[in-house]
């Protein structure tokens, strides 16, 4: 298991949801957990932001699902790379 498919396991996310926060498809999660693609930059940068916050909380998957479906994706980065997040 590579760093990206624990994560999104830390994180009990489904291939799918996961691609939702990075706005790609379920198949380039794969590609990237399988090793036959990688992440660019931005997107590294939000996996170790998100593994930082995951270390810190429990409940993190609730905050993104909510800040996704209610707020959307600039205020799951606002989140993601605050200092001090709160639910």
């Amino acid at each position: 298991m590579n760093s990206i498919e624990k994560l999104r396991t830390d994180l009990k996310m489904s291939k799918t949801e996961f691609a939702r926060i990075f706005n790609i498809s379920p198949s380039a999660v794969a590609q990237w957990e399988t090793g036959v693609n990688t992440p660019n930059q931005v997107n590294n940068a939000i996996m170790l932001k998100l593994r930082e916050k995951l270390d810190k909380k429990d409940d993190v998957k609730s905050v993104i699902t909510n800040l996704l479906l209610g707020a959307g994706f600039l205020a799951l980065l606002t989140w993601i790379f605050s200092e001090n997040s709160k639910k």
